[in-house]
């Protein structure tokens, strides 16, 4: 038998092999009257093409959960290979297709865009990947690992039809050791009306007791459950196509842990697979509950717990929280959070402790990581040494948020190499419960935001303040490092301190900002409905674009403020006042202003 081997290009067209192709990181063995083809390291996607016309294409691994993808504005495919596009959520419309990257592919797809609007690509590193053509056709090359997301860009400037295209890495932890392997396969229904909650509630005790441990296997799958817990020692495997559910009928769940899965005083244990954790959050919500603080999963009072590559979707309100918990390892997890449903966090270290987050991706309707200290389940004690590197957060809301139930001590969080793409604010503190806030760093971030409809503070890539909720006092803030920063944003950066609680310590250094056109034409006011002095930040004459009230040690060096496309509606850069020591040093303005 004859065999050629041919490449793709990104328009389709034939070329020839020599000079093409990358070397080969894998031999192609030929074995009798067939072959097997190993992976290929190829300029794009490949083929063996057999005499007499038939074509073996090299395929993907998916691994996107079974969704209903007939409602998807896009289609995808890649080397004649049609990639799923399984529903993310319901109300505010999005989707998700997910597959292991073992070689460079490139996309072929399409949707159809109205008129005044365009197709946009974040993070905006993978810009010169994506070339549209005519009548809404694009390709995509994805030559390594990472989250893309694919939006519609409005006439007005606001953000629909996100797709989350998310390339991972094969997996590389072993998944068993000595543990004791339940598998559960059993239980999985089609049938959300089977009871199983208490069946698998069983298991999961049995696992606990083991002595060497415990490995939960969910095959494919559906596991509707209602509320569950997980002790000790347990490790909970869902396995590609294993979904579980949580029931939409309140009472399935705990009335004293709104939970659906709650690891509560577990020690070496946690979630791994790329399989699904779904909370049907739109359709409880849509019942009106009194109580809709459902959370998808918490971890309370356990010490060296993990969550791994799962993803977490749909939930009722907070996602993933971390409650008095310390030495928490949450890598490759995915969030995905309905933008149409209210008080949808993603990750919440409260009260915690040695908490690292790394590789993940967070879409929600509410801040996507949240580092609080609040008055939920009793918990008591600092918040500290929390990690945030190598993340994709996305969200009308705040992206990388510290407060705002701020009671107790907040220290040392680090956030460093994190995109922030189509948000309402990047980096945010807020300091209204009594408490503290110090020694945040961030570091090498990069945020794209859009002004979000309903949120008269979006657009900002900072908003550090100190308030005074319910005569609780003010708290501090202080020792707050800024560098090597990149902005795109049309809104203001706002710091405000109090006569009696000064903000300090604040450094900005190797900050670049492209200030885009604002819908806002004024400052916003205080709104005194919410009894919080300050939050809204104070009424100035005129329109300054930093804006730093009560303010010690404020160090500025390096800044550069592009207004080329701002449409001179800013008057100058700073507005400082009531301010001790200040520094500012390289400022530099490109444009009018």
């Amino acid at each position: 038998m004859r065999i050629s081997l041919g490449l793709f290009s990104d328009r389709s067209r034939h070329f020839s092999l020599l000079g093409t192709m990358r070397p080969l990181s894998r031999l192609i063995c030929l074995t009798g009257a067939g072959f097997f083809l190993a992976s290929l390291h190829t300029a794009s996607a490949g083929w063996i093409s057999a005499e007499g016309g038939s074509e073996y294409f090299l395929k993907v691994a998916e691994l996107t959960e079974p969704g209903t993808e007939s409602s998807s504005p896009y289609s995808l495919s890649t080397n004649g290979q049609q990639l799923t596009l399984a529903r993310a959520t319901n109300v505010a419309r999005s989707h998700y297709t997910r597959f292991e990257l073992k070689r460079p592919i490139i996309i072929n797809g399409s949707i159809e865009i109205p008129t005044g609007s365009s197709l946009m690509i974040q993070p905006d590193r993978y810009h010169g990947t994506l070339e549209q053509h005519s009548a809404g056709q694009f390709t995509l090359t994805i030559d390594e690992p990472g989250i893309r997301v694919l939006a519609v860009i409005t006439e007005k400037g606001e953000v629909s039809d996100p797709v989350y295209i998310m390339a991972e890495p094969s997996p590389l932890r072993k998944m068993n050791g000595d543990r004791e392997v339940l598998d559960v396969s059993h239980l999985a229904s089609l049938d959300p009306a089977l009871p199983i909650t208490a069946d698998l509630q069983k298991v999961l005790d049995r696992a606990a007791e083991s002595p060497r441990g415990a490995l939960i296997y969910f095959g494919p799958g559906d596991y509707h459950i209602g509320s569950v817990e997980v002790g000790s020692n347990t490790e909970l495997h869902l396995a590609l196509g294993a979904r579980l559910v949580g029931k939409s009928t309140l009472d399935s769940y705990d009335p004293d842990n709104m939970v659906l899965l709650l690891f509560r005083d577990a020690r070496n244990s946690g979630l791994s697979g790329y399989g699904s954790i779904i909370g049907n959050g739109d359709i409880i919500q849509s019942l009106k509950p009194e109580r809709t603080s459902i959370y998808l999963v918490r971890f309370s009072n356990s010490r060296n717990v993990f969550v791994h590559d799962v993803l977490l979707r749909n939930a009722v309100s907070w996602t993933l929280h971390l409650s008095g918990s310390e030495n928490v390892r949450i890598e490759r997890v995915r969030i995905i959070g309905d933008r149409g449903l209210p008080n949808v966090d993603g990750i919440n270290p409260d009260h915690s402790r040695n908490v690292v987050i790394r590789d993940a991706f967070v879409s929600t309707s509410d801040d996507a990581i949240a580092v609080k200290t609040t008055r939920r389940l009793g918990g008591t004690g600092d918040t500290n040494g929390i990690l945030v590197t190598n993340s994709l957060l996305m969200t009308p809301k705040t992206a990388m948020k510290i407060g705002t139930e701020s009671f107790d001590r907040i220290h040392h969080v680090l956030v460093e190499d994190v995109d922030i793409v189509f948000s309402g604010r990047g980096l945010g503190a807020f300091m209204l419960d009594g408490g503290s806030i110090s020694d945040l760093t961030f570091r090498n971030i990069r945020m794209s935001l859009y002004e979000q409809s309903g949120e008269s503070l979006s657009g900002e890539p900072f908003r550090f303040v100190i308030g005074n909720r319910k005569d609780r006092g003010e708290g501090t803030i202080r020792r707050l490092l800024f560098e090597s920063i990149s902005i795109v944003a049309p809104y203001q950066a706002v710091f405000l301190g109090t006569e009696q609680s000064m903000l300090s310590d604040i450094t900005l250094h190797r900050i670049h900002w492209r200030v885009t056109p604002s819908r806002h034409k004024a400052p916003p006011r205080p709104l005194s409905r919410l009894r919080i002095h300050n939050l809204m930040g104070r009424s100035v004459e005129g329109r300054p674009l930093i804006q730093a009230h009560w303010v010690d040690q404020m160090n500025v060096r390096g800044l550069t403020i592009d207004w080329t496309e701002s449409e001179g509606q800013w008057d100058r850069m700073f507005d400082i006042q009531k301010a001790g020591s200040k520094l500012l040093e390289d400022v530099t303005s490109i444009g009018i202003h």
